[in-house]
């Protein structure tokens, strides 16, 4: 009896969700374990990436700020700043999905990162079961080494690295293309044809998504076409490609280099102005031969098994390209599984000489200097070692031909633990940071800036801040895109000239009068008005003080109507804070803001011991005036400091009720 459709989509649509819901918990587990409390992976690239995704939405929506794709408020007033880093324009489409629905940007930033993933992991399946008519199980597992393999895990600190689903999309629009034209269609246009088009606006969009990985891409074909040539089938299929899809494979070309010449031309631009980078930066992330076997201490398996002299490589964390023992010895038997196959056997070797390419020999030798001074756009490339993130196309297709010759053995269910060993190599338990205390830094900038008149600009500045320059920077961003306003502070892989702010930190005296001196200095060189850039300077606590937890308030309010604030802040000083010595939440926004019919609230208890939770229940009532009100708190021990993070600021719209409808 014929197995019922529903049965047969259900076979198809098991293996995908059970092992991408394992690959997204193996790439994503901190975020995901913390109910998305923490945000993968630091203060500094991370929020860049969301910064830059940010201002793509603030564009499409037309906020004047923002108003020039190319010209990112920051570094103000310098123009073409955002082409001195990656642009992410080709995945921002699903950062502007969740940010439409009403997510928070940073929040955003997290939905985007687990969808990215998703979509490397679908795109992947789709190529590989198409490539193989693999089985679904296979397939999928295939796709798992593409999407959360470990070199991409690693990197996973550089988003601008994990939207790679245009590629697998490009490899199966060749699949279609490479399809027997059915009878009767024309010669000279036929529809499958335009299965080559889709293939190179897919190669465009891949730069756009992530430059490194569509330049690497574009790296591995200029290997793989000439190597092509030596297999009769694969140079037929060659032959069909340009005999029977010319006109698919022209307009192909023209769309996709008209999509790309804003790019070339902006980059090349920023590449004159800002200078390419150097060959002995480069050769620093050259992967050395331990590179390969280097997983990161963080690595669920070999983490703990790594000789500490493999911690010693320069730039360490751009070395941790090691795929896992187990992963490669399958990789090589998919190979030999392969050796019929001529595109298998094609990939082997395009691998190899890819990796023997991109390898520091000795102290200085490497074929990579070649690639640096010839290859068109070679010197724009920093770290190599990023290259590790391609093989990642050949340990997936080897993976489904491993699966799919295991699914057809009797004892399927060990070789199957093996592979499952394999997948779970790639797992890496990476760092994070806390978004509530992140997000207190950036509306505590806005109230700041917000506090002021007749701003042209601003430039932020903490007081005793206890974080990396670079934190304070990104903070600093986040906060142009919520208000508007062009900003002199920025960070990106390059920086202007005569820029002397890379810490913004005011921590003495004469700090405070050499940051105010290299702003005015930078004011003077281009001509802007000192008074116009507003300098505010915030006092940032530190973490160790307390850690908000909870914060949850109303959206929109009636005048004068009551409501309940929640707040909880975790005591993670060394103190005890108590009701006798005056511990008690206090309002900001701006800082004693009695906007909501109080100033304080005490301890609900007599004291909260290190480690123990303060929870608030506050009872506020609208203002009397319709408006948007900002509502924050801070912790503070009366007549002695504020101490500890920022509660998120929630700007509640107060409103009237709209009039009843008349009565018929």
């Amino acid at each position: 009896m014929e197995t019922p459709p529903v049965n047969r989509r259900w076979e198809a649509l098991l293996p995908l969700a059970l092992v991408g819901a394992l690959g997204l918990w193996c790439a994503h587990n901190p975020m995901l374990r913390s109910g998305f409390a923490q945000i993968q992976w630091n203060v500094g690239d991370t929020r860049l990436v969301n910064y830059i995704l940010e201002h793509s939405w603030q564009w499409l929506i037309g906020t004047p700020a923002h108003a020039s794709y190319w010209d990112a408020p920051m570094f103000y007033p310098v123009k073409n700043v955002s082409a001195w880093t990656e642009v992410c324009l080709g995945a921002a489409p699903v950062y502007w999905l969740f940010r439409a629905l009403g997510a928070q940007d940073d929040t955003a930033m997290q939905w985007w990162m687990l969808a990215v993933s998703l979509l490397n992991f679908l795109a992947a399946a789709l190529w590989l079961s198409k490539l193989f008519a693999a089985r679904p199980w296979a397939a999928a597992v295939g796709a798992y080494f593409f999407a959360f393999g470990s070199p991409r895990v690693n990197q996973i600190g550089h988003q601008q690295l994990l939207p790679h689903f245009w590629t697998p999309l490009a490899f199966y629009a060749l699949l279609r293309a490479l399809e027997e034209d059915p009878p009767g269609e024309s010669r000279w246009l036929p529809k499958r044809g335009w299965w080559l088009t889709a293939a190179a606006l897919c190669v465009a969009l891949q730069l756009y998504a992530g430059f490194y990985l569509g330049w690497f891409l574009a790296l591995v074909a200029t290997l793989a076409l000439p190597m092509s040539l030596v297999s009769k089938q694969l140079r037929a299929s060659l032959w069909r490609l340009l005999s029977r899809r010319t006109v698919g494979l022209l307009v192909g070309g023209v769309l996709s280099g008209a999509l790309l010449w804003p790019m070339m031309k902006h980059y090349s631009q920023a590449g004159k102005e800002m200078g390419m980078r150097s060959l002995e930066e480069t050769m620093m992330m050259v992967p050395r031969i331990t590179s390969w076997l280097y997983y990161g201490a963080d690595n669920w398996t070999w983490g703990k098994w790594l000789p500490d002299r493999l911690l010693e490589l320069p730039l360490e964390h751009e070395h941790r390209i090691g795929l896992g023992v187990v992963t490669l010895l399958l990789t090589v038997v998919g190979w030999w599984l392969g050796r019929k196959r001529p595109l298998v056997v094609l990939i082997a070797v395009v691998s190899l000489d890819l990796a023997a390419l991109a390898m520091m020999y000795g102290a200085t030798l490497t074929p990579w200097r070649f690639v640096w001074q010839y290859f068109p756009a070679g010197q724009a490339i920093r770290s190599v070692s990023r290259i590790a993130i391609m093989a990642q196309i050949p340990v997936a297709m080897s993976l489904t031909l491993v699966m799919n010759e295991v699914l057809t053995w009797p004892r399927r269910w060990l070789a199957g633990a093996v592979v499952l060993f394999a997948m779970v190599e790639q797992g890496q338990t990476s760092p994070s940071y806390d978004k509530l205390r992140s997000r207190a830094h950036v509306e505590a900038i806005v109230t700041a800036v917000k506090a002021r008149e007749n701003c042209e600009a601003f430039f932020f500045s903490p007081v005793l801040g206890p974080d990396k320059e670079y934190g304070y920077q990104t903070d600093a961003l986040l906060a142009q895109a919520r208000l508007g306003m062009p900003t002199v502070n920025g960070y990106s892989g390059h920086l202007p000239q005569n820029w002397f702010l890379v810490d913004p930190n005011i921590r003495s005296q004469n700090e405070e009068a050499r940051i105010s001196w290299m702003l005015g200095q930078w004011a003077g060189g281009w001509n802007l008005d000192p008074k116009r850039i507003c300098w505010v300077k915030v006092p940032l606590s530190d973490s160790e003080e307390g850690t908000v937890t909870e914060f949850t308030a109303p959206k929109a309010l009636q005048p004068g109507e009551r409501a309940t604030v929640v707040v909880r802040i975790k005591n993670t000083t060394k103190e005890t804070w108590t009701q006798q010595a005056k511990f008690r939440l206090g309002t900001q926004a701006p800082q004693d803001s009695n906007s909501w019919g109080l100033t304080r609230v005490e301890l609900a208890v007599p004291e909260v011991k290190p480690g123990e939770e303060a929870r608030f229940e506050v009872p506020i009532v609208a203002p009397a005036q319709p408006g948007t009100y900002a509502l924050g708190f801070r912790m503070l021990q009366e007549a002695v400091r504020w101490f500890g993070p920022f509660t998120p600021v929630e700007n509640v719209v107060v409103a009237a009720p709209p009039p009843p409808a008349p009565t018929p």
